[in-house]
């Protein structure tokens, strides 16, 4: 089997959210440091309230990017936060989802100090 740069080219996929099957553009990199940048303010202990609205509308705007038919639909939070994770799952290597079942972790050992 041959490979060519056409097989590095993002390719779309299916997701469902309650019972309703979903096309997904993969997440370009910078809509994933937006996304990532996003989950930073939701799990700050104290962020703002203009924080938390802007990166409400950061991950309305990439959700609207990449699954076009959900543009202009308001979603409850819980569907939104449904779909924020199975986009996510979707670039996270295989490799990593194996050894997460397997349980092995890459977690920083808290025993340790912090380098620097």
């Amino acid at each position: 089997m041959s490979v060519s740069i056409d097989d590095l080219q993002p390719k779309k996929f299916k997701i469902e959210i309650k019972g309703v099957e979903l096309e997904v553009e993969p997440l370009n990199l910078s809509q994933m440091l937006i996304v990532a940048n996003a989950g930073k303010v939701f799990q700050a202990e104290n962020p703002a309230k203009e924080q938390i609205i802007s990166a409400g509308r950061d991950m309305q705007e990439i959700l609207d990017e990449v699954i076009p038919e959900l543009k202009g639909k308001k979603l409850d939070g819980q569907t939104t936060l449904d779909l924020i994770g199975k986009i996510m799952n979707s670039v996270e290597p295989d490799d990593n989802k194996e050894l997460n079942e397997r349980g092995v972790k890459f977690d920083v050992d808290p025993k340790a100090g912090k380098i620097g």
